[in-house]
């Protein structure tokens, strides 16, 4: 969806930019091929920031720099590299040799401001700055979730969803550990949206039963806000709701960014250096191949700068699981207008596409799964793709424009082969875990997801609806669901063993992937809406495709739909415990 220029920026605007810094050593902390080769390092937070931090002689020869153009510090962070600088757009555009204009975002309306070319760092600077970031301020992430169709408007929202589970239900299925997370603390990354204690309040207590509400604390990066809005609320509620379910004990800290590179990279940072989260929940990516009038001028160095950070926090054992996306195989998104509303549907894609940053191989990517149940017990665990049939319609090209295009209602799982980390990582070759991509020719390369969990909008998790919905609680799900509950368990599981070794989890998880530490999903479903409730007939084989983008077919073990599966808790707990008693000290 094209954006549309609106002007140039007015020269007297203020304008902060992050300039990130190099190591001041590098020695010792691996480069992206030789952890892709197996080589780890293992470091405190401390550790982290003293050694490979940045040095106090390059932020001066930035800031006498910046000083030189009519640009001010207005923070600084050596253990994260970073160093802010604000000034006038006239500065900062002679500063960094790029014209500077308004843009209006073509998905949604929001404005936004963006050089016509990257930022040119001075040749006396170009040995230490590793990245320019804040004069682009395009959207470029996108979250994964999706809402149940409704059946029946009852107060019941279980009764309205006859499918889909409440947290502490999910934990039950998947035999999380007997512990709830005391000690522990996640950090959950929202780009957007805002919630308020009372609701939490209302929902822990009233719904879940809780005697009392899980600790939540808001956190805002620079340049980030909260705020209840219709639009990303419901997202921050399922994150917060889905930790505070499944480890009701955890600390739980939201970080609020901007939606933009910027914001998305200063979010990562911030909470890789503020704790020693049992994990991070990232429910937000954008395609991989993501076209160029949607890109960040500086896109490349974004990618970079946020995979040297997830290196961090592998280095100091922070597990990040990002959801892997909710358009199956093609990854496609467009927006349907349906009698004067907007309606994020699923588009077909001429190629298979994967999620960035699921795709990292510092990440665990998180993809979907349908989850049935009766009395307690899983009967059924399938690929989840409730995409339907194919079907025609208005699809927005810019805010005042549409056109007739096909689409799918619905979502499925993200998951393929990435076309930006040609090389197999050290941890899937030892598995044997060697496919080729969908597309023509195929490539192999870096596969994700590398587990899953929950996710179909009809199997979803019953939470909290930002105002002004039709029910006060109701079903979402999408990948957006299932990274959080991956993080819960974390919680969990490290409360449950205690001290616990700075490790990655992707190195356990292709070892142990074969054993009783997940449930392999193989099986698919289809599901006809047009029965109330709908009726679900269960396959042998379930496949995240979508359309012209040819997609994948589950199978036994690995695969490129639900990775090794959902979590067994209890198995995982004890595999892992086993598993690191084998590892370097």
């Amino acid at each position: 969806m094209e954006n549309t220029l609106v002007g140039p920026v007015d020269a007297k605007d203020r304008v902060e930019v992050t300039i990130k810094l190099r190591r001041k050593n590098r020695e010792g902390f691996p480069t992206l091929e030789e952890f892709l080769d197996g080589k780890r390092i293992r470091l405190t937070r401390q550790e982290l920031e003293e050694r490979y931090g940045g040095s106090h002689e390059d932020a001066a020869r930035v800031q006498a720099w910046a000083k030189s153009n009519g640009l001010s510090t207005s923070r600084i962070h050596l253990g994260k590299r970073r160093l802010e600088l604000v000034g006038s757009a006239e500065n900062m555009e002679k500063a960094f040799g790029v014209k500077l204009s308004h843009y209006t975002h073509g998905a949604t309306g929001v404005g936004f401001r963006r050089p016509e070319k990257e930022a040119a760092v001075p040749r006396e600077l170009r040995d230490i700055v590793v990245g320019v970031f804040g004069l682009d301020e395009t959207p470029v992430i996108r979250r994964h979730i999706t809402k149940a169709r409704q059946f029946r408007s009852l107060q019941d929202p279980a009764a309205t969803n006859p499918f889909a589970f409440y947290p502490p239900e999910v934990r039950a299925l998947y035999q999380f550990p007997d512990t709830t997370g005391k000690g522990q603390k996640v950090a959950i990354l929202e780009f957007g949206g805002g919630f308020t204690q009372a609701e939490l309040d209302v929902y822990f207590q009233k719904y879940l039963g809780f005697k009392s509400t899980p600790t939540v604390n808001p956190i805002v990066v620079p340049g980030g806000k909260e705020m209840i809005d219709r639009e990303v609320t419901g997202e921050v509620y399922l994150d917060i709701e889905v930790v505070g379910g499944m480890a009701p004990d955890a600390i739980i800290d939201v970080y609020f960014a901007a939606w933009t590179g910027d914001g998305y990279l200063k979010a990562v940072e911030d909470a890789i250096h503020n704790d020693d989260y049992a994990a991070i929940s990232i429910s937000y990516g954008l395609n991989e191949d993501l076209p160029a009038s949607a890109q960040q001028a500086a896109w490349p160095q974004l990618k970079d700068n946020v995979d040297e950070a997830f290196a961090e926090a592998v280095a100091v054992g922070i597990s990040i699981f990002v959801s892997a996306g909710d358009q199956g195989s093609g990854d496609g998104q467009g927006i349907l207008v349906y009698q004067g509303q907007e309606l994020e549907v699923t588009v077909p894609a001429p190629a298979a596409h994967a999620e960035y940053p699921a795709s990292s191989p510092y990440a665990t990517g998180v993809g979907g799964t349908m989850l049935f149940a009766k009395d307690g017990k899983i009967t059924n665990e399938t690929v989840w793709n409730e995409l339907g049939p194919e079907r025609e319609g208005p699809l927005l090209v810019s805010r005042t424009q549409t056109r007739n295009g096909p689409f799918y209602l619905g979502g499925a799982t993200g998951g393929g082969v990435s076309d930006r980390y040609p090389a197999v990582p050290s941890y899937q070759a030892a598995a044997g875990v060697r496919f080729q991509s969908a597309n023509s020719p195929a490539t192999t390369g870096r596969c994700v997801p590398d587990v899953a969990g929950n996710a179909g909008a009809m199997t979803g998790y019953l939470v909290t609806q930002p105002p002004g919905s039709r029910n006060p609680v109701d079903a979402v799900g999408g990948t957006s669901a299932a990274a959080p509950m991956w993080a819960a368990l974390m919680a969990c599981v490290r409360e449950a063993l205690g001290q616990v070794p700075v490790f990655f989890f992707n190195d356990f998880a292709y070892a142990a992937g074969k054993s009783g530490a997940f449930n392999d999903i193989v099986e698919g479903v289809k599901v006809d809406p047009q029965q109330q409730p709908p009726a679900v007939t269960f396959t042998p084989t379930g496949d995240n495709r979508s359309s012209v983008a040819k997609g994948y077919f589950a199978s036994a073990g690995y695969d490129l739909c639900t990775g090794w599966g959902s979590p067994n808790g209890r198995q995982l707990l004890i595999q892992l415990a086993e598993w690191l008693k084998t590892q370097p000290k």
